[in-house]
């Protein structure tokens, strides 16, 4: 595919439509190494293709190149336009994520050809200039016909935008620490409850019982202290 940029420039791009199935993890991850830029697709009328987003998106991340752009976007809004019950994700839920993760967002129709072909443009014109601030001027791009091979390997890091990917995997690490941490805390407290409780059932069962024989032998001294009584009156009267 030929793209044609703002700038006039014409750039010439690669597209590889990888397996979703886990089964072809192993392959499609080889392919992310080589990548300038990353799609992300979901179904707006299937809250599940939202979620398996978020397990793509850190499958990228993990074995892409740092300089990677990656893009978030939802197909099908031409169903949900239609009937809007369809729709499972809302405009709102795809734009905070992309937001919050750093990705180029776009919802579009795949039977609209002309938003179709407007989201590829902007999308390699942000590829473009990323790749224009990661690479010096003596690094120019190399297009090989056997192979997408866009730039030579050395480039200069992006400070700002890996900065925040950094802080963000802390904080993710740092919340899930923090929960860890709470459920613990509250099965000891929960443990402790109950042993506590246990305690003090078995100190009222003892408490019931010494009561139960104090009764039962205050009553056995009544009565032989009754008997005592009957036997003095009996005296007296012989």
């Amino acid at each position: 595919m030929q793209i044609q940029l703002k700038s006039g420039e014409t750039i010439k791009t690669q597209l590889w439509d990888t397996a979703g199935q886990e089964r072809y993890r192993a392959i499609t991850s080889a392919h992310y190494k080589r990548a300038v830029g990353a799609i992300l697709v979901y179904d707006v009328t299937n809250n599940r293709t939202f979620e398996n987003v978020k397990k793509w998106l850190e499958e990228v991340r993990e074995n892409a190149d740092q300089q990677i752009v990656l893009a978030l976007l939802g197909n099908k809004v031409d169903l949900a336009e239609n009937n809007p019950q369809q729709r499972k994700v809302t405009l709102d839920q795809g734009r905070k994520f992309a937001t919050d993760e750093l990705l180029f967002f776009r919802e579009i129709s795949a039977f609209d050809q002309q938003k179709v072909e407007s989201f590829f443009q902007d999308f390699f014109e942000v590829i473009y200039e990323n790749l224009n601030a990661v690479y010096t001027e003596t690094e120019q791009s190399q297009f090989d016909d056997n192979e997408s091979k866009l730039f030579n390997s050395k480039y200069s890091q992006m400070e700002n935008n890996l900065q925040r990917q950094s802080e963000r995997k802390l904080e993710r690490k740092t919340e899930r620490q923090t929960e860890r941490k709470t459920e613990r805390k509250t099965e000891r407290k929960t443990e402790k409850s109950q042993q506590q409780q246990n305690k003090n059932n078995q100190s009222q069962n003892k408490d019931g019982v010494i009561k139960l024989n104090v009764q039962k032998k205050s009553t056995n001294q009544q009565q032989l202290n009754n008997q005592k009584e009957e036997s003095n009156f009996g005296d007296c009267c012989n």
